[in-house]
């Protein structure tokens, strides 16, 4: 509520995320729960299913709380923002290698008249895990999915988004996104990045770290006036 009356924000969006869904999401959103966070019943959260995000209109925001997870912002030349909940299992499919990443899905969202060179785009915002460890490829709870993993980004997009340090393999996400960013045509200088790493900051929850509790994240586009 005080951030609402800081910002004119009145409306705060909540999708589902479903992790290993790659970033699914609907323009057109079903929100089927509301709860009023005010006595007056002015400021609403809206809980819906369209997966891993949702568009961001004038006078509204994204929220989540993640542990470590990524928070990735697109918008384009008319001000029009989708805002997305990205963690390891999001940012791709592992279940069909054939749909398309994260980043491909939220430029399908703008539809075919979207000039993708005037994208900008955000890597990560707010807090994020950076280049961290990912389960040991052997583990076999994990086994396929880690082979898969190792095998899309190093074939696809290289070896600065997945790589084998002192016998264990590391993910960075903020530069998978990034490759992923530039292969859709998004040119480099609209890639941008303004995440505090929560395994270094001590203002973040990191469960990498260790810790029990999760961060919140809020991205909001101002009210028309």
């Amino acid at each position: 509520v005080d951030f609402s009356k800081e910002t004119g924000i009145k409306t705060f969006r909540a999708p589902i995320a479903f992790p290993r869904h790659n970033g699914r999401l609907k323009v057109d959103t079903t929100w089927k729960e509301e709860y009023n966070l005010d006595e007056n019943g002015e400021v609403k959260i809206y809980k819906g299913e369209n997966f891993e995000g949702c568009e961001i209109k004038p006078g509204e925001a994204f929220i989540f709380s993640p542990a470590d997870c990524l928070t990735l912002i697109v918008k384009d030349e008319s001000g029009r923002t989708f805002a997305m909940h990205a963690g390891r299992d999001s940012v791709f499919d592992a279940e069909d290698p054939g749909r398309a990443n994260i980043v491909q899905n939220i430029i399908s969202a703008y539809g075919p008249q979207v000039d993708v060179s005037k994208l900008m785009i955000w890597t990560g915002f707010g807090v994020g895990v950076g280049p961290h460890f990912d389960h040991p490829e052997e583990e076999n709870k994990y086994a396929e999915l880690n082979r898969f993993r190792r095998e899309y980004l190093q074939g696809t997009f290289s070896d600065s988004c997945y790589k084998v340090m002192d016998g264990k393999p590391y993910i960075d996400l903020q530069q998978t996104i990034k490759n992923m960013a530039a292969a859709s045509g998004i040119p480099e200088e609209n890639i941008t990045n303004d995440t505090s790493f929560t395994t270094e900051s001590p203002n973040a929850y990191s469960n990498r770290g260790g810790d029990k509790a999760r961060n919140l994240v809020a991205v909001y586009s101002a009210p028309a006036n």
